[in-house]
């Protein structure tokens, strides 16, 4: 395996507790955790008391966006829209699928984006949704908590270590829809603390720190 030399390293950073968990086998016992940082966001979240839904990723089917669009399509009856940002190889199916569901006109597909422009779009959003089935961090929700922005998202390992309540059950389409819908009519999104996030700057810091400690050893 591509990864069997860690273990004979002399010390190894994970950038979350699920990655740790993953590879335990093959990390050596000088093995910390350190979360990937984030740039601090030049823009605020705007509060609104819209339903303007926005969805960052690749369009793969890891990141779950198919379980997401089917959720939407049982809420027909509420005034909503939803933002996708990205690309991928499973972007054609996306589309066909939002027409299949009926829902085409109210989702826009709108491809890769500039940071700036996906900053941008956080900020004039009511809430991002993040259906993915697993991820080593989950680097858009915290961009989107750091300036803001309102979450719901997947039950995934590298999440709870940013959570203080209950996330969606991963790939449940009922599930999503109860979360989406409970936003709509309250406002309330997943229970994210936003406290726990690191900048760019921490990070660096707190990796050299780890090295110099390491070279002492």
């Amino acid at each position: 395996l591509g990864i069997s030399p860690f273990k004979h390293a002399d010390g190894l950073i994970c950038v979350s507790e699920s990655v740790k968990n993953d590879l335990h086998e093959y990390l050596p016992k000088n093995t910390i955790i350190i979360h990937n940082g984030i740039i601090p966001p030049k823009l605020r979240h705007k509060q609104n008391k819209s339903n303007k839904f926005l969805f960052v990723g690749r369009l793969t089917k890891l990141k779950g966006l198919d379980v997401a669009l089917r959720a939407f399509s049982e809420l027909m009856n509420y005034d909503w829209s939803l933002d996708v940002i990205g690309d991928g190889s499973q972007r054609e199916e996306l589309e066909n699928l939002s027409c299949e569901l009926g829902i085409s006109e109210r989702v826009n597909f709108l491809g890769m984006k500039a940071k700036s422009d996906v900053e941008f779009a956080m900020s004039e959003a009511s809430c991002l949704i993040f259906p993915s089935f697993r991820e080593g961090m989950g680097l858009v929700v915290l961009e989107a908590l750091s300036l803001g922005l309102p979450v719901i998202a997947s039950d995934i390992e590298a999440l709870r270590e940013f959570a203080d309540g209950k996330l969606v059950e991963i790939g449940n389409v009922y599930e999503w829809k109860k979360a989406i819908e409970n936003f709509i009519n309250h406002k309330e999104a997943s229970p994210m603390n936003p406290k726990n996030i690191i900048t760019i700057h921490d990070m660096a810091s707190l990796t050299e720190n780890f090295y110099l400690i390491t070279l002492e050893q």
